[in-house]
């Protein structure tokens, strides 16, 4: 499933590189670029079908992103890849034994919808201005997977927590081509399940994110 996902909208990426290949506007055509934040992961924890007790889990993350974006008048639309690397370790006293959870990394896909509130060029009415000074307000839905190290009563293994991201934020044309952005994303991931039998854990996380990025246009 992940594999797919990434195919189609890699596929949609190549699709739409013709379209604005020669538009000056920032927050269109191939861009890519890194990012950094740091948040918190909420772990619920299930043992044998009975609730018993939340962690919280702080760490960073860090990686690179890149994507296609179309651009019509002040709204934007783009599809969006992600690769990054998650620290986080957290150790849970569970009924059999403590259970260590350590995050390790994450990919994801994602759609963004925009509208640019500042539009610098139509401000000044010049066709060949640059549009340094930009100003985007948007919001983004997709998906992630976070691979995390699980050691459970003996039960060890890196899995892959799959979920849905939404969010949103605000990006900047510092000039034609470079792009500062601050974001806010909520994560919700399925369950999983450790152990056997009697000594079952299921552990369901979520988490909250705030992240800055800086992107060049090509």
């Amino acid at each position: 499933m992940t594999r797919a996902i990434l195919a189609a909208l890699a596929a949609a990426l190549l699709i739409a590189a013709p379209a604005h290949a020669e538009d000056r506007e920032p927050f269109s055509g191939f861009y890519a670029g890194a990012q950094g934040g740091g948040g918190t992961t909420d772990v619920t924890l299930i043992f044998n079908g009975l609730d018993i007790g939340n962690v919280t889990v702080s760490g960073g993350e860090g990686g690179v992103f890149a994507g296609y974006a179309l651009r019509h008048d002040r709204f934007v639309g783009a599809v969006e890849l992600e690769g990054l690397y998650v620290l986080g370790d957290d150790t849970i006293d569970a009924p059999f034994g403590p259970a260590e959870i350590e995050t390790r990394g994450a990919v994801g896909a994602s759609l963004i919808a925009g509208y640019v509130v500042y539009d610098d060029q139509g401000s000044l009415g010049d066709e060949t201005a640059s549009n340094a000074g930009d100003v985007m307000l948007y919001g983004r839905v997709g998906y992630r997977a976070l691979f995390a190290r699980i050691d459970a009563g003996g039960d060890v293994g890196t899995d892959a927590f799959h979920g849905l991201r939404a969010g949103g934020g605000v990006a900047w044309a510092v000039t034609d081509r470079i792009t500062v952005r601050a974001e806010y994303t909520r994560l919700q991931y399925r369950d999983q399940s450790y152990g056997a039998g009697r000594n079952t854990l299921t552990v369901g996380p979520s988490g909250n994110l705030a992240s800055v990025g800086v992107s060049y246009r090509f």
